[in-house]
């Protein structure tokens, strides 16, 4: 797995296979499985592919005979990742009233973690925070859902659901 990639889950179509045979060879089956052959690639995005299915002993060594015959020989493999990353919060003041040297900013939260699908990800490289400085006078308190202010199919992993902003 490629650096701040996680396995969630890896599915083959079809579900299950019919398995005939001898009793004496078929009692020795303990289950089946796709040989999705990954060559050494390091895993940065889901993946897609066939792969063959093969028959495995208790042992969990593969098992062959020629008098076993089984209903597919393939099988459509789904392997679903999510990355995680690590994104910077950024205050950005619309309106055009302040001069940037002469407001003082803190955030509750300077960073958060979030996780999706690694194409999802790709391009946000920071969380922004978009303030009306027009409202402002003096000094003022902004509260910001981080949820909401994500796209679709990102999760907020950081634990912090609201970021708050002192102006």
């Amino acid at each position: 797995m490629a650096e701040g990639i996680t396995f969630v889950n890896a599915t083959a179509n079809p579900l299950s296979v019919l398995v005939s045979g001898p009793s004496s060879i078929l009692d020795r089956i303990d289950s089946t499985y796709v040989d999705f052959n990954l060559d050494g690639r390091e895993i940065k995005e889901d993946l897609y592919g066939y792969g063959e299915i093969k028959l495995r002993d208790k042992n969990g060594k593969e098992l062959k005979n020629d008098y076993i015959t089984i209903s597919e020989t393939t099988a459509y493999v789904t392997v679903t990742v999510t990355k995680q990353k690590v994104l910077p919060v950024r205050v950005v003041f619309t309106g055009g009233t302040f001069d940037p040297k002469d407001v003082t900013v803190d955030i509750s939260t300077p960073y958060i973690t979030v996780s999706g699908a690694p194409n999802a990800l790709l391009p946000i490289t920071e969380l922004v925070l978009e303030i009306d400085e027009t409202t402002i006078d003096g000094s003022k308190k902004f509260d910001f859902a981080v949820g909401a202010m994500l796209p679709e199919g990102v999760i907020n992993e950081s634990g912090a659901s609201k970021i708050n902003v002192t102006v």
